[in-house]
């Protein structure tokens, strides 16, 4: 499972209160078998923007594993080796941006060789108390050789205030050339990237707000149109309560009503499905997988996990 080494003290001392008020900053490796670590300042007594949620790593591992899902129209890993992508890495409530900082790194790294994806750029988002907290953690994470660090940035994007994200939109795109028709052959997917966001009921509506105005703005006849080929949305979610199922219904609504794209569960956890406790937790309405799939392993199960996918027509 996920190892987590801190490396801020080495007084032997481990008073939790003492840990939770002052920053730390730790070794975070996400997938064992993978000699590839980052770096991840923490202070949980600032708030839950300021922890690393385990849906971030659980994402970050997923797509690690199965990186098929960021290829546009291949349902497997064999099919995507014959295709190059470019892929462009947007996180919403990142934090304190494992997701998009794990999975820009690993992409650019010797792990990910074979898997075709050209990361051009990412950004990390989230509310504006935790925009410093970002900077710091991109710092911690620069790559020699990425102009200064300028290839991975962070932007306040609250969700739902258009304004924002149109400003987080120009942040992305500004190193990036519009899509031409000269090279049909080249692909560029935009890939929102969300941990831990469907949790508290009052966000539901802003965060849907947020997913729409996304794929208006960057599909057919929308101001960034012209730099990606496809949207793609993906939310790793840990399932926690009953009322979870009211933001999926109401995805599955806005999406339909406006249509802008598609939305299927890619994965799916059940712990023990003969348990009265597994059967009380479980949705009736759930998602159901589509389409072919593979099943890599992945770290201890604790919990009912999923992954989403929306996908821009």
């Amino acid at each position: 499972s996920t190892q987590l080494a801190n490396e801020s003290r080495r007084d032997g001392t481990s008073t939790s209160s003492i840990e939770d008020s002052i920053p730390t900053v730790s070794s975070l490796r996400v997938i064992p078998s993978v000699d590839l670590s980052i770096r991840v300042q923490e202070c949980k007594s600032r708030g839950i923007a300021h922890q690393v949620w385990p849906a971030a790593t659980f994402l970050s591992e997923y797509i690690a594993k199965t990186p098929y899902i960021l290829h546009q129209d291949t349902a497997s890993t064999e099919a995507a080796k014959d295709s190059a992508e470019e892929t462009v890495f947007l996180e919403l409530g990142a934090g304190v941006g494992v997701t998009g900082v794990y999975l820009h790194k690993y992409f650019r790294s010797e792990a990910a060789k074979g898997d075709n994806i050209s990361v051009l750029h990412t950004v990390l988002t989230d509310l504006e108390e935790a925009y410093a907290g970002l900077q710091d953690n991109i710092r911690l994470n620069s790559v020699a050789g990425e102009r200064d660090g300028s290839d991975i940035s962070a932007a306040v994007l609250p969700w739902g205030d258009e304004q924002s994200l149109l400003h987080t939109l120009d942040i992305l795109c500004q190193s990036l050339e519009p899509m031409t028709d000269t090279l049909p052959q080249r692909r560029r997917t935009l890939v929102v990237l969300a941990a831990d966001v469907i949790y508290w009921e009052c966000l539901f509506d802003p965060l849907l707000d947020c997913i729409i105005q996304l794929l208006q703005h960057t599909t057919s006849g929308g101001r960034f149109a012209p730099y990606f080929s496809q949207t793609r949305i993906i939310i790793a979610h840990y399932k926690r309560w009953k009322k979870d199922q009211i933001f999926l219904n109401r995805l599955q609504k806005r999406l339909q009503k406006n249509k802008l794209g598609s939305y299927r569960c890619l994965h799916e956890d059940i712990l023990n499905a003969h348990t009265d406790a597994a059967d009380e937790t479980l949705d009736e309405e759930a998602p159901s997988e589509g389409g072919q799939q593979l099943q890599p392993q992945f770290s201890t199960k604790k919990e009912i996990r999923r992954i989403y996918l929306i996908q821009s027509l």
